[in-house]
């Protein structure tokens, strides 16, 4: 790799990191209103479980918009922009899917932590740990923010001490059909 091409991806790093915090501090620093709602998750189209995980698909009276949690750190300074003007202007259902013990989201989930004690009314719904530890898995005994800052929560983590429910992607409709079975086991791979 040449020097200019190093040069040119870490400026790009930096400056990526450095919008990144931006837009964190901007919210942590702002007015919290609660005006409407919506519904904060991992909108990725390619990961049918994060993508079918937010209770705004199942429960059309929130009249929720959906914003993904990731927009925080969009190139497009319009999309930044309108995450922190959702954020700052409306309660926060945040979930579900694997949003705990995530480096990916921490950032995301300790700002809104913190925003309740500017008056914005928050709920996690159907969140949960993501372990990809191997060593972990079964063995995740608390999360990486303090769930007790948030108004309502419900984990999708059965044997926690807070509230369990179920993933709200039971409730897709997929599951409401019959089918006929060709094969005895089936395999599911993640998108990666």
């Amino acid at each position: 790799m040449s020097i200019s091409k190093f040069i040119k991806r870490n400026l790009s790093s930096i400056q990526r990191s450095k919008r990144k915090k931006q837009v964190l501090k901007t919210v942590a620093s702002s007015d919290q209103k609660n005006n409407g709602i919506i519904n904060v998750y991992r909108m990725d189209s390619n990961n049918v479980g994060d993508y079918y995980c937010a209770p705004h698909l199942y429960f059309k009276d929130l009249n929720c918009e959906p914003v993904d949690i990731y927009d925080y750190k969009s190139k497009d300074k319009s999309v930044a922009d309108k995450w922190i003007d959702n954020i700052n202007d409306n309660a926060l259902i945040i979930g579900g899917g694997g949003l705990l013990n995530r480096g990916s989201f921490e950032k995301q989930l300790k700002l809104f932590e913190t925003l309740s004690l500017k008056g914005k009314k928050t709920v996690l719904w159907g969140t949960g740990h993501n372990e990809k530890n191997k060593s972990r898995f079964g063995n995740v005994q608390s999360y990486n923010i303090d769930v007790n800052k948030f108004g309502l929560v419900g984990v999708r983590d059965f044997g926690f001490t807070e509230h369990w429910v179920p993933c709200v992607s039971c409730m897709q409709t997929v599951f409401d059909k019959e089918y006929t079975e060709t094969q005895e086991i089936g395999l599911l791979y993640h998108k990666k």
